[in-house]
């Protein structure tokens, strides 16, 4: 079976807060999913359109040119919907016999919606891919049943089909020689010129319930490790096929196993990585200390990228977090004196306020605090609560949130607040970011 896998363009469907984070990515996801392809034999290509920025007509000549019969789509967040349905019918226009099949975060959460909703998607993988989507094509290649593929979503006679993602897949190690062959556009791409954070993986769950994080329901809470050895190896093959520069651990929390990360870091210390690249990871604050920082920035870690969140506890306690503002001080504090940059993200959580000059009261305390912080970069989001997640329905109890069903989601949208508008969210959070961003080149200035 001929398979295409895709990333659509989210950025005609961004808005102007989200285009910020729209910066090109290595498609981590899609190469994982073809390097398990690749392993059972299967053809595949990886098509991304939303580094290459590619139109509608782009996309289309791939398609047309490359005749898959198997088209994957990727997703990245609840924004990218609209380019995922877009994606899905353009297939069919073009070809109404291809297979559309597509995975991610809100299709995780809202697979029954989404086939309900756009008629163009035939299958929806929800949790880990891996697993499902070849167990899917093989079963669509020998005719037979679905009902056992776990993780899988479709359509039957009797209505949609929701199964369970109990599917964890252990075997996540890629092969970076593989991907000189696997990309329509291969060294076209800007990723492939040192310039952007090339991203890897060691590890996937995390052990915390953190009650806004949909981490858990994603891919679990027991945590699998990559050997510290194959780590090291594709670091270095990616080095030497791609020219990589930087690299970034996109583990929910890389240093929660400290054993992990110190043996991860002679590896790399072992094969001389440290005077080749630079490399950072996100984790908690409570997770870092002074002696792993040395170590850190020893072997060539540069940046950590901290979940801050909120500014208030009793916020942080509400999300159960399990974290005190002083550990936070004391985190980046450290992280600053032992060499290595920090960046802070940060949760706007728009439903907690009747009236905007409350909200607008939250935005300069988020600021401020901040301030004190003295991150060399930030993230800065609103809360995004997913229909049948639990901090959903305690927001829907409350009152906190309007019950719109999932239309707001399914066309790009956040589920309201019932006192802010959305418009008046992204706005002001839009002038946060840009004001966080001029005081951090300030005390760039101020550091000369």
């Amino acid at each position: 079976m001929r398979i295409l896998l895709i990333y659509p363009n989210v950025y005609p469907y961004a808005n102007y807060v989200q285009k910020i984070y729209l910066a090109k990515k290595f498609p981590l996801g899609l190469i994982s999913l073809a390097s398990c392809i690749l392993k059972n034999k299967h053809k595949v290509k990886i098509f991304d359109a939303l580094t290459l920025r590619a139109s509608e007509n782009e996309v289309s000549s791939v398609i047309k040119e490359y005749k898959p019969e198997l088209i994957g789509i990727g997703n990245l967040s609840y924004f990218d919907l609209g380019s995922v349905f877009k994606l899905a019918d353009l297939s069919k226009k073009i070809n109404s016999e291809v297979i559309t099949v597509a995975g991610g975060i809100t299709e995780t959460f809202m697979s029954k919606e989404i086939l309900e909703f756009c008629p163009s998607l035939d299958f929806i993988i929800r949790g880990e891919g891996e697993l499902p989507f070849l167990e899917l094509i093989e079963a669509l290649e020998k005719g037979s049943g679905l009902k056992d593929i776990n993780g899988l979503a479709y359509r039957s006679n009797s209505g949609v089909v929701v199964l369970k993602n109990t599917c964890q897949y252990n075997d996540f190690t890629i092969t970076p020689s593989m991907l000189k062959d696997i990309f329509i556009k291969p060294y076209r791409l800007p990723y492939f010129l040192g310039k952007v954070n090339l991203l890897i993986q060691g590890s996937r769950g995390c052990p915390y319930n953190c009650s806004f994080c949909i981490v858990n329901e994603f891919c679990g809470n027991q945590v699998r490790y990559k050997k510290p050895s194959l780590i090291a190896e594709e670091m270095e093959a990616y080095c030497n096929y791609l020219n990589a520069k930087r690299f970034i651990f996109v583990d929910s929390t890389f240093t929660v196993n400290k054993d992990f990360a110190y043996r991860v870091m002679e590896e790399i210390l072992k094969r001389g990585l440290h005077k080749k690249v630079r490399w950072g990871f996100g984790t908690r604050v409570d997770c870092v200390d002074t002696k792993l920082l040395r170590a850190l920035k020893n072997s060539g870690c540069y940046i950590i990228s901290f979940g801050v969140e909120s500014s208030l506890q009793e916020e942080l306690n509400a999300y159960n977090k399990r974290i005190f503002l002083d550990q936070t001080i004391e985190a980046f504090r450290l992280s600053k004196e032992n060499g290595i940059k920090t960046k802070a993200t940060v949760i706007i959580n728009q439903y907690r306020y009747r009236k905007i000059s409350e909200f607008d009261k939250h935005i300069k305390n988020t600021i401020s605090f901040l301030n004190v912080l003295k991150p060399i970069k930030v993230g800065i989001a609103p809360l995004i609560l997913y229909p049948h997640s639990e901090l959903y329905f305690d927001y829907l109890n409350r009152k906190l949130i309007q019950q719109n069903g999932s239309d707001f989601l399914l066309r790009g949208h956040l589920i309201p607040s019932k006192f802010i508008a959305e418009n008046l969210i992204f706005n002001r959070i839009f002038k946060m970011y840009l004001k966080v961003r001029f005081n951090i080149y300030l005390n760039r200035f101020k550091n000369f």
